[in-house]
């Protein structure tokens, strides 16, 4: 019936449709790895939290290397390590780690990721990033002041390190 086939793709449009505008809103770069053909498909939220140009696409993983911090760069895209840790515990991709944007800029993300199967293999991944940078430097200048205040009791005799 060609009326119920153009109602369910009017609605699968509308999910689709809702879910860019979600991840949008959200501030979420949206990813989707073909780990049998390594092909990578990122949309243009994920560009422009890289500070990269949509225009000129990545197509894999190691076109993706560059981008990352090089401190970084090689727990991001140890793809056979991240497959083998959610084989054994069966629980999504969640990574944190730094780009380093084209003006040198560097941001912190947090990419989380759920593994298809087909036929028990790893096929697909499809997860996104986001740019937790604000909130990475609030946590390091809470731990800082902290270790700050714990050698200030140390030298004033008020705690005794053990």
């Amino acid at each position: 019936d060609v009326t119920a086939m153009h109602e369910a793709m009017q609605r699968r449009h509308e999910s689709e449709e809702r879910l860019a505008i979600a991840a949008r809103v959200g501030g979420l770069g949206i990813w989707d790895y073909d780990i049998r053909n390594d092909r990578l498909y990122c949309d243009d939220s994920w560009y422009r939290i890289m500070g990269r140009d949509p225009r000129r696409p990545i197509s894999s993983v190691a076109e993706f290397r560059p981008f990352i911090h090089p401190e970084d760069v090689d727990k991001a895209t140890d793809v056979r390590h991240a497959l083998a840790e959610m084989g054994t515990t069966d629980q999504d991709y969640s990574i944190v780690f730094r780009i380093v944007r084209p003006d040198g800029e560097v941001r912190w993300l947090r990419s989380v990721a759920y593994l298809q199967r087909e036929g028990g293999e790893p096929a697909r991944a499809v997860g996104f990033v986001s740019d937790i940078t604000e909130a990475q430097h609030g946590q390091l200048a809470l731990r800082d002041a902290y270790r700050a205040h714990c050698i200030d009791f140390i030298m004033a005799g008020i705690l005794v390190p053990k």
